[in-house]
Order: C-alpha cells, then structure tokens, then sequence
C-alpha cells in the first residue's frame, strides 16, 4: 500500500518535469528557427529622413542587417532606388538594394552587393554638377563580411 502512495505521489512530479523539459526544447528549437529566418534575410537600407532646426531635410542611411542597424552616414536627401532605375544611376544589375538623392546640385547614392556565403559590399557614389565628367566614382564604404564587425573601406 505504500508503494501505491508513494506512486500517486510521485507520478504528477514525475509528468511535469516532463512536460517542462519537453516546453523548453521546443522554445529553444523555435528560437533557433527565428534566429535562422533572421540571417537569411539580406541587408537591406533603411532611410531616415529628418529635418534639422531649420528645417533643411536630411537623411540617415543605415544599413539593415538581421536585427541590428548600423548607420553609414547622414546626406541631404535619399531615397530607395527601384531596380528599373539602376542603370540611370550606374548602379549594377546585380546589386541588391539601392538608395540616393540629390539636392542643391549635387547627390550621393549607394548600392549592395551580395557576394555569396553571407558576405555583402556596400558602394558609395557621388555626383555634382561642377564635376567635368558623368561618372558616380563609386567607392566600397563597408563590407559585411562578418555580420557582427562591417569593415569600412577606404
């Protein structure tokens, strides 16, 4: 009779340490999952626009990436760039996101690159209207080559 006691008292310790340790791994594979959907997403750019106490706009151009956003610079204005557009801005077929603008005569624009294995380059071009020729002289900025340290170029 004291075994049965024993065993009556037991069984529903017994079936909830079960049932936690079969929640906790299911919350940790779910976590797991979302972390992965989180880094197969791409960079993308995010702009701010912003307005300073004269009311001259601005835009903040950071970059996306997973959960964190890292800032790449502040210029006068910029917008996404639709991919039917790129070649007006010499920006290449391949890239994967594009953003820019111009105002007051002159302009900055950026594209990213994925190159493959999680590992993406982010251009940065200009244009002015005093300058002699049509070219955006585009220059690597950052390179995600490890997502938690971008490495700025030059």
């Amino acid at each position: 009779m004291k075994i049965v006691y024993i065993f009556l008292i037991a069984t529903p310790f017994y079936i909830a340490c079960s049932t936690e340790n079969a929640s906790k791994t299911e919350n940790d594979e779910s976590e797991q999952s979302a972390k992965n959907e989180i880094q197969k997403v791409p960079p993308t750019f995010d702009i701010e626009t912003q307005t300073d106490e004269n009311g001259t706009p601005k835009s903040i151009v950071p970059v996306f990436v997973g959960v964190n956003k890292l800032k790449i610079t502040e210029v006068k204005t910029c917008e996404k760039i639709a991919k039917e557009d790129y070649a007006t801005y010499q920006i290449p077929e391949e890239a994967i996101a594009a953003c820019g603008g111009r105002r007051a005569g002159a302009g900055d624009y950026f594209y990213m690159i994925d190159n493959g294995n999680d590992n993406y380059t982010i251009m940065q071009g200009s244009v002015d209207e005093r300058q002699t020729t049509d070219s955006y002289n585009y220059k690597m900025v950052m390179n995600l080559s490890d997502r938690s340290k971008p490495k700025s170029g030059d």
